[in-house]
């Protein structure tokens, strides 16, 4: 799993699936959430045992901020150097 995405991956999410680019933001860190820290969770939701809602609840009430980072965004997010 790479440690960031691309830098207009967001952009691109969110043309796909005509969402803002924040939404599109959180559904990839939510999918980076998923993949990596959360297989239980991805399983529950993939057998139907959870919606989306739920899903998203058991995410953002299971990330640890990263030290060192302010505000609201959390996760790998896009690459910005």
């Amino acid at each position: 799993m790479p440690q960031a995405w691309g830098k207009f991956c967001g952009d691109e999410l969110a043309a796909a699936t005509a969402t803002s680019g924040q939404a599109a933001e959180k559904t990839l860190m939510l999918a980076h959430d998923l993949a990596t820290r959360l297989p239980g969770t991805a399983q529950a939701l993939h057998d139907g045992a959870i919606d989306l809602y739920k899903t998203r609840i058991i995410a953002d009430a299971t990330r640890v901020p990263r030290p060192g980072r302010r505000g609201r965004r959390r996760g790998p997010g896009p690459a910005r150097y």
